[in-house]
């Protein structure tokens, strides 16, 4: 199956559900969890459109993957980089490829909120939950 195949999939199983929930009347909940269903897949193949969209501009060198400003944790202090890329381990973990003002990259394993921030209060904040952990086992 392609893209266009999913896509399609996803909005007839729409339009099956709305068309079973016109078997039950409004107040029913099967009624209700029909409805939802049916969102579901027409947001499902929204995505897929979308995402086909962004395939189709990749292919023809017009998307631009624009690095992401991160505060990170690196020896215990915050420090802010770029993301230049996500890729993944056999683990399936996210490995976080970071660039520093000095130039320097460092990968970090894990996901968004360990380890990489998008705010400086929110690294702050971690760095200061992590020392006071230290402390705890440190006493």
């Amino acid at each position: 199956m392609n893209i266009d195949d999913f896509i399609k999939r996803a909005k007839e199983k729409a339009e099956e559900y709305k068309y079973r929930a016109s078997f039950f009347e409004s107040s029913n909940p099967m009624n209700t969890a029909c409805i939802k269903v049916a969102k579901d897949h027409e947001q499902l193949a929204e995505w897929l459109e979308k995402s086909k969209e962004y395939q189709q501009l990749e292919k023809q060198g017009k998307l631009i993957k624009i690095p992401l400003e991160a505060y990170c944790i690196v020896d215990f202090e915050v420090r802010k980089g770029f993301v230049l890329e996500e890729t993944y381990h056999m683990s399936r973990k996210p490995l976080l490829v970071v660039r520093y003002d000095d130039n320097t990259l460092k990968s970090h394993s894990g996901y968004l909120g360990i380890s990489v921030f998008l705010t400086e209060s929110e690294a702050e904040a971690k760095l200061k939950e992590l020392r006071g952990r230290e402390n705890e086992s440190s006493n």
